[in-house]
Parts: C-alpha cells; sequence; structure tokens
C-alpha cells in the first residue's frame, strides 16, 4: 500500500521526477506511514462484524475503484486522468462512507429508514455498490473529460512497439477454437497450456459448486449437520490444493527470482522508467 500511495497518488503531482535516491526514501516513509497507520487503526477501531466481510469493505476503500482504473487503463484507450480520479474518489468516498455509517449506527442506532438499510448491509454487499459507483464514475468522467485515445500498444509495448528481445512466441500456427476463446495466444508452451486450462477448469468448478449450492440452500431445507461436513471436505480441498501450490510456487519463484537477478546484470538499468506512465505530448 505505500508503494502505491507514492507511485499512483503523489508521483503524478510532481513534474519533475525523483532521483532513484529520492525514490527509495519516499517508498520506505510510506511503507512506515502505512504501518502506523495500521497499529492505530487496529487499536482504535471497534468491530462491527465477520472478519471476512470486514475485510471486504475495508479492502474496496482502494480496491473498490483500483479495479475499474486498472482494468480501464489497460483493456480501454478511451480512459482518462480525471476519469480515474473520480472512478477512486467514488469508491473510497462509498466505502469510508458504508463504515462510518456502520460505526455510527453500532453506537446509536438511526431512526432515519435509509440510513438503518444501509448500516444493516454486510461489508461484501456494500463493497459491490462501492466497486460498481467507481466503474460508473470512471468510465463518465473519461467520457466527459475527452481528449484522444490513448496509445495502449505504445504503453504496453505491443504491435510496432514490441520489444523483440521480450518475444515469447513459440509457435507461428493462429490460434483457433477452445484454445482462442479462453484467450491462449502464440507464446503459450505446451506446459503454459496445461497450467492454464486446469486454472479454468478449477475456476469454473469453484463458480459451480456456488451455483449448485446456492439453488439448493434456497429449495432445500439443509439441516446444520449436512454444512458441516461440506465445509470439512471443502477445506480439506483447499488445504491439499494449497499445500501442492505452495511448494510448486517456492521452488518456481526461486528459480525464476534467479534468472531475473541475472538478466539485470546483463541489462542496461533506465531509471527513468519509474513506474510512470507518459502521454505523447509529455516528455
Amino acid at each position: 500500500w505505500g508503494s502505491v500511495f507514492v507511485q499512483d497518488v503523489l508521483l503524478p503531482f510532481r513534474r519533475k521526477p525523483l532521483s532513484p535516491k529520492e525514490h527509495i526514501k519516499w517508498l520506505r516513509w510510506s511503507i512506515f506511514g502505512v504501518a502506523v497507520f495500521i497499529f492505530l487503526f487496529s487499536l482504535l477501531f471497534k468491530q462491527t462484524e465477520y472478519i471476512i466481510m470486514f475485510f471486504n469493505i475495508t479492502g474496496a476503500i482502494f480496491i473498490g475503484g483500483a479495479g475499474s482504473v486498472i482494468i480501464g487503463g489497460l483493456y480501454w484507450k478511451r480512459g482518462t486522468t480525471a476519469g480515474a480520479w473520480a472512478g477512486m474518489i467514488v469508491g473510497a468516498m462509498l466505502a469510508v462512507g458504508s463504515i462510518i455509517i456502520k460505526q455510527i449506527h453500532e453506537l446509536a442506532p438511526f431512526k432515519n429508514e435509509i440510513l438503518a438499510y444501509i448500516a444493516s448491509l454486510n461489508g461484501t454487499i456494500l463493497s459491490f455498490f462501492s466497486a460498481t459507483g467507481a466503474i460508473i464514475g470512471y468510465v463518465v468522467f473519461s467520457l466527459v473529460s475527452g481528449g484522444k485515445p490513448y496509445n495502449l500498444d505504445k504503453m504496453l509495448n505491443r504491435g510496432k512497439y514490441a520489444i523483440k528481445e521480450d518475444s515469447t512466441e513459440v509457435t507461428s500456427e493462429p490460434v483457433k477454437g477452445l484454445a482462442a476463446l479462453l484467450g491462449m495466444g502464440k507464446d503459450f508452451n505446451r506446459r503454459d497450456r496445461i497450467i492454464y486450462m486446469g486454472i479454468a477448469i478449477w475456476t469454473a468448478t469453484l463458480v459451480a459448486v456456488f451455483v449448485i449450492g446456492t439453488i439448493y440452500n434456497l429449495t432445500v431445507d439443509v439441516e446444520d449437520s449436512w454444512w458441516v461436513t461440506f465445509w470439512k471436505y471443502y477445506l480439506w480441498v483447499f488445504f491439499i490444493f494449497g499445500s501442492v501450490t505452495t511448494v510448486w510456487f517456492t521452488i518456481g519463484g526461486i528459480i525464476d527470482m534467479r534468472k531475473m537477478f541475472d538478466r539485470l546484470k546483463r541489462e542496461t538499468i533506465d531509471e527513468t522508467d519509474d513506474g510512470r506512465v507518459f502521454h505523447d505530448n509529455e516528455s
């Protein structure tokens, strides 16, 4: 969160870029500030709901707006800075406002029906409304503020701006059928396809379990003992897959980290590449 604050909030307001030494210093102080905030917040804040739902609404303070900004910034050429700020502000205000309303309602219940209804909603539902409001704010303000379409190919090094050394294509054959439908490109080798399909099947299975479980619970009087059995097996499945994934990612992460450091030793470091995004008319 400290690096996000520096990169996405502070640096866009600076005309003059930071030196690498200053940049590191800003990041360190920002991370320290986040740690202090977390300590004071956890010390003084009164918990009013289940922890996962609380995580959802507090996470929505940033993620509610950041989701639309990140996705819109990478996939929509009409997105603008004004739209990004609108999305972040709307998402944060809705999330913070929801938290404040629930805190006040806990101390002195509202008589106003609308405020009382908002206070009765859990953090997951409120985070959904926060994200929805942020998306609307991002789209509306991006369209209203206008500006010419942004060159996404240039920003993402695609097409004629592609860096030859970064090319990972393993085939020249066009991607067709299910692979194309699922977004698998020419840079997918056989191992990549297996992993990708495994993740897609896993995700689809979880969605199916959720949909079927919801319908079953709404149409049948499910006993508590059934849910105990369900969650027992559900947690065991996640434990097994989580253990395998942890070992896999740890070994793979160490291997890739060594490759990264070896490559960094050979690369010419561009100190101006500090994460900022410039428009075509900016230097």
